[in-house]
C-alpha cells in the first residue's frame, strides 16, 4: 500500500495510455453459472447439502461448472473473518481410541462450518472446508490442502516452515487442479482488522507452477508439478504481487548487461499486449526508468541498480497509477 501511495503522488502529473482490463486465462465462459452462484441464498434452506445439490447447482451441465458455482458462491457469500483470524476458537478432545477423536475432531470442525455459515464469516480453513464439502456434495473429488503461504515482499528468502494458510485441489476427468478461494474471494489490510471484497478470476484454476510462487503445501505431491520444487528454491522465488496475474504477464527477469558490470536488462513478457511506456522499475525510493522497449518477445529496459536493494518492476493500472508486479533481490 504504502508503495502505491508514494508512486500516486509522485507519478500524477503523467498521462499515459490505460492498460487494457486482462482477460480470463481459463477460456471458459461461465457467466450464467457465476450470476447464478452470486444470486442463491442458503438461509431458506435445511441444509448446506440440500442447498447445494437442489439449488446451486441446478444450471450445471458440467463437473467443471458445478465447481466453477461452488467456487464463486463461496468468493460471494463468504467473507474473511478478521476478527477469527486473531481469536481462533481452540477445540479440547477426551478420548481413547482413535475412532473417538476423529469423530470429536470432525465434530468440531462441523461447527466451526455452522458458524461460518450462519455469520457469512470465515477463515482460510472454512473456505477450503466448505470448498471440499460442497465438492463432495456435487460428486467431485476435492483435497484440503495445509501449507505455507507468502503474504509480502518481506516473505523473500524465507523458507516455508510451519502452515499459516489452507487452499484446495480438485479431480476433473483424472486431471488434478489448483484453487485458492480465501484469496479469490478480496484482501485483508496490513493489520488483518479489515476485509476487502475484490472478486479475482486468477485463483481458480491457476497452473501450478504459477500457484508454486506463493504456496508451499505441506506434501510436495500437492504442488501438481511433474518435479517438485524445493524449501530453497521456493524461499529464492521473488515476490509477484497480485497484478502479475491479473494483468496477465508471464515473465520478469533480470539480465546484466554484456561487458558493463553496472547496468541490467529488465525484461517483460505478457500474454496480452500493454503499452511499454507503462513500465517501470523503482529500486528503494528512486525511479530507475520509466517506459521499456517493445522487442520480438516481450519489453525490456537498461537501469543502473544499486547492491543489495530489491528491484521493483510496476505498470500504470486503469487507475491512471503505477502499482508493483514483481519484487526481486538484486
Amino acid at each position: 500500500m504504502n508503495k502505491r501511495l508514494f508512486l500516486s503522488g509522485l507519478l500524477a502529473f503523467l498521462t499515459l495510455p490505460f492498460l487494457s482490463a486482462a482477460q480470463s486465462p481459463k477460456g471458459g465462459d461461465f457467466s450464467r453459472i457465476d450470476e447464478h452462484a452470486r444470486s442463491v441464498q442458503l438461509r431458506q434452506y435445511d441444509s448446506l447439502e440440500v442447498f447445494t445439490k437442489q439449488v446451486l447447482l441446478t444450471p450445471c451441465q458440467t463437473d467443471l461448472e458445478k465447481v466453477r458455482a461452488i467456487f464463486v458462491w463461496l468468493t460471494e457469500h463468504i467473507a474473511y473473518d478478521c476478527k477469527k483470524y486473531w481469536n481462533r476458537p481452540v477445540a479440547t478432545y477426551t478420548y481413547t481410541t482413535e475412532e473417538e477423536y476423529q469423530q470429536q475432531y470432525q465434530a468440531f470442525i462441523d461447527k466451526n462450518l455452522s458458524q461460518t455459515l450462519k455469520r457469512g464469516r470465515g477463515v482460510c480453513e472454512d473456505y477450503s472446508r466448505l470448498f471440499e464439502k460442497m465438492c463432495r456434495y456435487a460428486g467431485v473429488e476435492a483435497r484440503h490442502i495445509a501449507g505455507f503461504a507468502r503474504f509480502s515482499a518481506a516473505d523473500m528468502g524465507r523458507l516455508p516452515e510451519g502452515t499459516n494458510h489452507t487452499w484446495n485441489s480438485f479431480r476433473i476427468d483424472d486431471q488434478w487442479y489448483l484453487v485458492d478461494v480465501t484469496w479469490a474471494a478480496g484482501y485483508v489490510n496490513d493489520d488483518v482488522s479489515q476485509f476487502t471484497k475484490a472478486f479475482t478470476e486468477y485463483h481458480f484454476m491457476m497452473p501450478p507452477a504459477d500457484f508454486a510462487a506463493d504456496h508451499y503445501p505441506e506434501d510436495p505431491a500437492d504442488q501438481l508439478l511433474p518435479v517438485p520444487i524445493s524449501p530453497e528454491a521456493f524461499a529464492a522465488q521473488p515476490y509477484y504481487y497480485p497484478l502479475y496475474w491479473q494483468l496477465g504477464i508471464e515473465e520478469v527477469s533480470y539480465h546484466p548487461v554484456p561487458n558493463d558490470k553496472k547496468q541490467v536488462q529488465v525484461f517483460v513478457r505478457t500474454r496480452y499486449p500493454v503499452d511499454p511506456e507503462d513500465i517501470a522499475v523503482i529500486q528503494g525510493e528512486d525511479a530507475l526508468l520509466f517506459g521499456f522497449e517493445k522487442t520480438e518477445n516481450g519489453y525490456a529496459g537498461i537501469v543502473t541498480p544499486k547492491k543489495g536493494l530489491n528491484l521493483l518492476v510496476m505498470m500504470r493500472t486503469q487507475d491512471n497509477l503505477y502499482e508493483p508486479v514483481m519484487e526481486g533481490k538484486w
